[in-house]
This record gives structure tokens, C-alpha cells and sequence, in this order.
């Protein structure tokens, strides 16, 4: 059966397994960090919604790393609730509830998520039609505390605007088909624009983007495409756009989830760099940042309500967010490949930074320290750090002495995934502070377990 709930497709098989690390709670307060902002406080008893949780791997991860936080997952989607569920159950992880409900009876009862420190809404922003959106806010306005956070993952204009030929002619090709019907749809879109552009025939093999697309897109789990494809409100968003729409929950802008994205310095051309500075007083850096880089998903964090930090309480706060290695493979090959070229460290100051950190999690200002030890300057130490982090080769962890009930409730949830057959992206890390995406040694590190391996 196939069916759209405000535009979005309830009836499709189910969404593709997918990790995003960049929701963690931690990643959202290390943006807030290297955003000059007074970081959220996860050391307790917070609280936390994601919005189209889909079958609740991520957040019970989260929630078995946070013993003491509170987690409730919003689907509308009955079978995902019900996975959901059944993977919290065989973990006993009971700090987490699943509720299945739309956001309009979310917003009309906001009893039923109650108030919340940080919410998470990826997927969804651009899938559902306008009045869903309103609705979102809404849930928002009722249920995110002052102070909390936001994460919003969404599809991002102009580069997203590459893909309305692509769904115009899935639309055309389902119209009228039910089920499975309607996804076959999207395998003949992509096979006839990829004959077109082998054909070098038309708009498939002249516009670059779309191409591009093409590319990216074919071989892709079918799950992912018809979520991608198939909503009738489907498309792109402008930054500036969701900023005005967010404005009704009082949300404004911190940064992007995606670290690097915030560093314009490490990223443009001295030139680019300089004009996106002169346009933050109009509200628009973002999007010729969009404009600049082709970017066509965004991670954004907003808050409600954020305090700013001066130059020495940033860089202290900077050398106190706790950090481990991301992969296993962190050191090979450039740090981030953008239009103007590769970025890259300096071989020494690489190899000593992975000497420290193969040692295993440490606060950034402890790395740093330890890398001057080594005959590094102490200053260009930490600055190689940040840059670590800022390009995801290290990522923020929740902390270094896990509670003895994340560490054992991570651990039943691990053996609940190992043990259900289910091929999952990740493992949770009462370290990491929920789940990981990492190599066997890595994880070994994040647990505690001792060193990485080579």
C-alpha cells in the first residue's frame, strides 16, 4: 500500500539504515563551541525528541549512553514504532519511548513529547508540504526548552534544484501506480536519464548537476530513494527561508553540524572568504556559502536562546571538549577536497597528533599539551587539533570516565543489534555518548578497552 501524509510517503518500503553522527548530542555542543557559544550541559538529566525517528537506532543509542537523560522518538509511521520498540525492549533500555502520532498531534497534545533540551528533525524538513512544516514549528514552540537546541537536516537550494527534473519525472512515471509499482517508478526515471546522458541527448547530458545527480543517486538503496523521490512535497529549502520559518519557535541560527562548515578560513579563497564576512550583517553568509560550495544538504543547529562567548572563554572551552579518533584510517589523504583545491596538514604536525591520539580519548587541550611535550609549539598544537576536528579525522565524544550504567546499558545494547541479524551502521559508545561509526579498533578505544591497535 502506498499513502502521503502531508506530503510525505508513509507507504514505502522501509528508509534506508542510516547513521548521522552529527546529531549526537555531543556534535551539537561542539558546534556551539567553535561557535563561541556557551555549550548545552549533557552531564545530567536532559531530555531529547527526535522528530521521524524511523526505527529508533540512533536514539537508543543515544539513550543507553545517557542513563540518566530522558528520549522520546515521534514517527507516524506504525511499523516504525513498533521496531522501535521491540530493539529498546531487547536492550532494556527504559529511558526511551516511542510515540506514534503526526506533528499536528504533536502541537495540538505537547504533553505527549513533554518539554525538551534537544530535538532532532532529519529527513523531514523538506519531504512534508507547508502545513506539516508550520506544524513542526509548532511542536517545536511548544515542546524545546529556552536554552535547547536544534538539529535540522534537510535538503538545500539552489544546488538541490539540480534534482526537480529527476522528480518531476517520477511523479509522471507513478502517477497512478500503487505499492511497489510506485517505487519502480524511480528505477525508470534514473535508467531513462542515464540512457539520455550515455546518449548525450538533452538537459541529461548538458547540465552537470543533474548528472552529477544521476551518479550519486544510482545504485542506492531503494528505501532511500523513494523517500528522496517520491513525497509529492519533496524539493530543496533556502537557508534564509527556514531561518524565517524557524523564527515562530524563537530558533535562531548557531552553525552547521557539519564542522567544517565552520571554517570559512580553512575552506574559501582569502577573496570568497572576505565577501561571505561582509554579508553576516544581512543575514545572507549563508546561503552564498550555499551559492560557493554547491551544497545541497544541510546539517543546521539553532537554539533558543544562546549566550556568547569572549576570545579567551572560546579557546578554553575549545581545549575542553573531550576527543577520541573518528576512524581508523583518520590519517590517510587530504582533510577535505573543496573547488579551490585539497586541504591538508602538515606531515609532522600530523604525525605527531596521531601519536597522541592513538593513545586514546583526551580533552583537545590535553592533546595539545602533549603534542608540545613532543617538541611541538604548544600554540600550533592546538590549532592542528581544531583543524582535526573541524575536518571529522577526530570527533567530539560526551566524556572520558563513562558512568559504570551507560557503559553496561551501551554494552546490552550492542549484543540487542549483534544478536537481531540486522546489519546496523553503528554501536553505541558510553564514551562517545551514543552511536559510533568506527573502526573495531577505534571502538575498542572508545569503550576503554585500552589503546588502538595498529
Amino acid at each position: 500500500m502506498s499513502g502521503e501524509t502531508g506530503g510525505y510517503d508513509v507507504g514505502t518500503r522501509e528508509y534506508v539504515r542510516g547513521f548521522r553522527r552529527n546529531s549526537n548530542p555531543c556534535w551539537l555542543r561542539a558546534v556551539q563551541v567553535l561557535r563561541a557559544r556557551k555549550a548545552i550541559d549533557l552531564s545530567g538529566a536532559f531530555s531529547m525528541v527526535d522528530l521521524g525517528c524511523g526505527s529508533g537506532f540512533q536514539l537508543i543509542a543515544t539513550a543507553a549512553a545517557h542513563p540518566r537523560a530522558r528520549f522520546v522518538g515521534v514517527d507516524i509511521s506504525p511499523d516504525h514504532v513498533v521496531a522501535a520498540r521491540a530493539l529498546a525492549a531487547a536492550a532494556e533500555i527504559r529511558n526511551v519511548t516511542f510515540v506514534e502520532a503526526s506533528f499536528d498531534e504533536i502541537a495540538a497534545r505537547p504533553e505527549l513529547v513533554g518539554e525538551v533540551d534537544v530535538a532532532v528533525a532529519h529527513g523531514i524538513w523538506t519531504w512534508v508540504s507547508a502545513e506539516v512544516q508550520r506544524a513542526l514549528v509548532q511542536v517545536l514552540r511548544g515542546t524545546l526548552r529556552t536554552g535547547g537546541l536544534l538539529y535540522l537536516g534537510y535538503n538545500a537550494m539552489p544546488a538541490w534544484a539540480s534534482g526537480a527534473p529527476l522528480r518531476k519525472l517520477v511523479h509522471l512515471l507513478a502517477a497512478g501506480r500503487r505499492g511497489e509499482s510506485r517505487e519502480a517508478a524511480v528505477s525508470e526515471a534514473l535508467e531513462t536519464l542515464k540512457f539520455m546522458r550515455e546518449s548525450k541527448a538533452g538537459i541529461a547530458a548538458s547540465d552537470g548537476a543533474l548528472g552529477e545527480l544521476i551518479e550519486r543517486l544510482d545504485g542506492r538503496p531503494m528505501g532511500y530513494l523513494a523517500h528522496e523521490l517520491l513525497p509529492s512535497a519533496g524539493g530543496g529549502a533556502w537557508h534564509v527561508d527556514v531561518c524565517d520559518a524557524l523564527e515562530a519557535a524563537r530558533l535562531t541560527y548557531v552553525g552547521a553540524a557539519g564542522l567544517m562548515d565552520n571554517f570559512d578560513q580553512l575552506i574559501f579563497p582569502d577573496a570568497i572568504a572576505e565577501r561571505i564576512a561582509a554579508a553576516e550583517a544581512s543575514g545572507l553568509a549563508e546561503t552564498l556559502r550555499d551559492f560557493a560550495l554547491s551544497r545541497s544538504f544541510r546539517m543546521d543547529v539553532f537554539a533558543r536562546g544562546s549566550l556568547r562567548l569572549d576570545g579567551p572563554a572560546t579557546g578554553a572551552a575549545i581545549e575542553a571538549l573531550p576527543v577520541a579518533v573518528a576512524s581508523g584510517d583518520w590519517w590517510d589523504g587530504p582533510l577535505a577536497l573543496t573547488p579551490w583545491g585539497r586541504i591538508s596538514l602538515d606531515e609532522d604536525l600530523a604525525a605527531a597528533a596521531v601519536a597522541v591520539m592513538r593513545e586514546g580519548p583526551r580533552r583537545l587541550g590535553e592533546a595539545a599539551a602533549a603534542m608540545a611535550a613532543r617538541g611541538v609549539d604548544r600554540r600550533l598544537a592546538g590549532q592542528t587539533l581544531t583543524v582535526l576536528l573541524a575536518a571529522e579525522r577526530l570527533m567530539p565524544v560526551l566524556t572520558l570516565e563513562p558512568e559504570p550504567e551507560a557503559v553496561a546499558a551501551c554494552r546490552r545494547f550492542n549484543a540487542a543489534v549483534l544478536e537481531s541479524g540486522i546489519v546496523w551502521p553503528a554501536l553505541a559508545s558510553a564514551v562517545a555518548g551514543g552511536g559510533i561509526e568506527a573502526s573495531r579498533s577505534a571502538r575498542q578505544a572508545l569503550e576503554g578497552l585500552g589503546p588502538v591497535e595498529e
